[in-house]
């Protein structure tokens, strides 16, 4: 809904400024678009248990995980929750943010003068918990239905 609502946003401010639809603000909204939907299959895909949402769960966590920002270049990617412990270099101290919200942000600007290095310690521990769930189920022999059914046979 929030997608919708920032692309009817950007179309409407596109037509009454008279610029074209297709800039690079609208090709950022279809990007930011096509990775939040990308989230959510993965997510459903991972309630299910299918085995191939484990890898693409954890490439978006990993993801999500870094926060950066140095002179000319931001970055931030989270979905649903964010517990943010950074350091501010410039200020010269450590702090935590907290958030219940998506979030992208890719800004390369000469604006940007901070820097500001942090983790995710949501996504940092959903990541590792991942990784570990994932290894633990590899390393388990699938069972098959012709192995379960030859396994139980006596001689």
């Amino acid at each position: 809904m929030g997608v919708g609502i920032c692309g009817w946003t950007c179309v409407k401010l596109a037509f009454y400024q008279s610029q074209p639809i297709f800039s690079l603000a609208t090709g950022l909204l279809v990007i930011f678009a096509i990775i939040f939907a990308l989230c959510t299959w993965t997510g459903v895909d991972l309630w299910r248990g299918r085995p191939r949402a484990y890898k693409w769960a954890q490439v978006l966590l990993a993801l999500q995980i870094p926060a950066i920002t140095i002179p000319g270049f931001a970055y931030q990617f989270y979905t649903g929750m964010l517990l943010l412990a950074y350091w501010n270099h410039g200020e010269g101290k450590l702090g935590a943010d907290f958030e219940l919200a998506s979030s992208f942000t890719f800004t390369i600007s000469s604006r940007i003068a901070d820097s500001v290095f942090g983790v995710n310690l949501i996504a940092l521990a959903a990541f590792i918990y991942l990784v570990y769930v994932s290894r633990k189920t590899t390393q388990q022999a699938p069972v098959t239905a012709t192995s379960a059914v030859g396994s139980d046979q006596s001689s």
